[in-house]
């Protein structure tokens, strides 16, 4: 592994130009034109300022350069964000000249991450694509098969009592990525057998946003960007009431995988998350999503209180018909548990059932759902959606749930 340090948050090489003093305050640039710039660093490592300097040999030339001592680098925005994009080609030629010699600053930078990028070339690469390089804090996973996105990287605070699923546990976290392993050492993932669905997931993180990327980049460690905390937290520890607006990407992206013949199979409210009350929910745990073409081939996968009996029959079965209604019996009964304060509590109330005979509208409750239906779908698909939360097995979806909801005006209700 090459021995990198971190430079506003990216990594850079550490070779022989490239020097930070004993105490870590101040980083060096040596340059073949007899330029050196000095990088003023922060407590945490990041620079806070930059200074250009080199010998002159006369007066004139000295104070020529007396306008470029103190070089503030004021295009650390744009930096950042080619740097994590590896678009150095372009790099000078996107720089805004603000000040003399901050194009050089320029230079500079896109001088040390090439010299990392030669580097890194020359790394090994683990059984699941990734190019590993250990910084002096942390490790950065580079997949060599979509080198176009933006690499992942182990979050930096270690937990001990995180949260946990049926299978996996968090050991790590920060405001960037969540590090999650097997609750078992012994179950550790192998190449083989993520292959295909890991290999599907990655075509998919650039096309819909509303996706939180999690690859497993070790075999026992699964990174994920941190999306913010779960919906189901939020609504039952913080009572947050949602505006279904806020399902909207995750919506359309439901139907698109359902129109290329892909399903979800495990939804829920603890499998959104979110930073804010009005920002675009984001999906995460997509480890069982699969091609309606191999659902022979793979486990069934459900939460029973997500569903009905007849959905859970259907799908231990193997009907793919039956897989993609629970998917949007899952989606709307989360919506709708998010956005309404009577239909939650009518949720909580069931929570215990497992795989209810039936689904959550009847004639008994209607009140509740009554006002939800004609804020929030459209009144032609009205009768189809009563239909289908009171019974998906007997009265199934026939378009999707992104179609059937009023996203215009739809609002949350009580």
């Amino acid at each position: 592994m090459a021995i990198v340090r971190t430079f506003e948050e990216y990594v850079i090489v550490n070779h022989q130009n490239f020097i930070v003093n004993d105490d870590d305050s101040e980083a060096e640039f040596k340059l073949d034109d007899r330029r050196t710039y000095k990088i003023q660093l922060s407590s945490k490592g990041y620079a806070t300022k930059v200074i250009r300097s080199y010998l002159a040999t006369n007066f004139c030339e000295q104070l020529n350069l007396w306008g470029a001592d103190l070089l503030c680098l004021s295009t650390r925005s744009q930096l950042q964000q080619m740097l994590s994009e590896q678009d150095i080609h372009t790099l000078q030629s996107k720089i805004k000249l603000r000040k003399k010699g901050e194009l050089e600053a320029g230079k500079t930078i896109a001088r040390a991450f090439l010299k990392f990028l030669e580097v890194k070339k020359q790394l090994p690469v683990n059984e699941f694509g990734f190019a590993v390089i250990q910084t002096q804090t942390r490790r950065y996973y580079f997949d060599q098969r979509f080198k176009k996105q933006k690499p992942f990287r182990a979050p930096k605070n270690p937990i001990e009592d995180g949260e946990f699923g049926s299978n996996k546990k968090v050991t790590a976290i920060d405001e960037h990525f969540i590090a999650l392993r097997p609750i078992d050492p012994a179950n550790q993932m192998t190449w083989s057998q993520c292959k295909k669905h890991q290999s599907l997931l990655t075509e998919l993180f650039e096309e819909f946003p509303c996706i939180s990327r999690a690859r497993w980049v070790e075999p026992n460690l699964l990174l994920s960007e941190y999306a913010g905390d779960e919906v189901k937290t939020l609504i039952t520890d913080y009572s947050w009431l949602f505006n279904p607006a806020v399902f909207k990407d995750v919506c359309w992206f439901l139907a698109e995988m359902h129109s290329r013949g892909i399903a979800l199979r495990d939804i829920k409210p603890e499998n959104f998350c979110t930073k804010s009350l009005h920002a675009q929910v984001k999906i995460i745990d997509l480890d069982e999503v699969v091609n309606l073409d191999d659902l022979q081939a793979v486990h069934y996968m459900y939460t029973p209180s997500m569903l009905t009996k007849g959905l859970v029959q259907g799908i231990e079965a193997r009907n793919k018909h039956f897989v993609l209604q629970a998917d949007k019996y899952a989606m709307l009964k989360t919506i709708l548990e998010a956005s309404s304060l009577k239909i939650r509590t009518l949720i909580a109330k069931e929570g215990v059932i497992i795989a209810p005979r039936t689904g959550l509208y009847n004639w008994s409750n209607e009140h509740l759902f009554l006002p939800w239906i004609k804020t929030n779908i459209k009144p032609e698909y009205h009768q189809a959606v009563k239909g289908f939360i009171a019974e998906p097995t007997e009265n199934p979806l026939t378009v999707s749930v992104f179609d059937v909801v009023d996203w215009e005006k739809c609002k949350p209700t009580s």
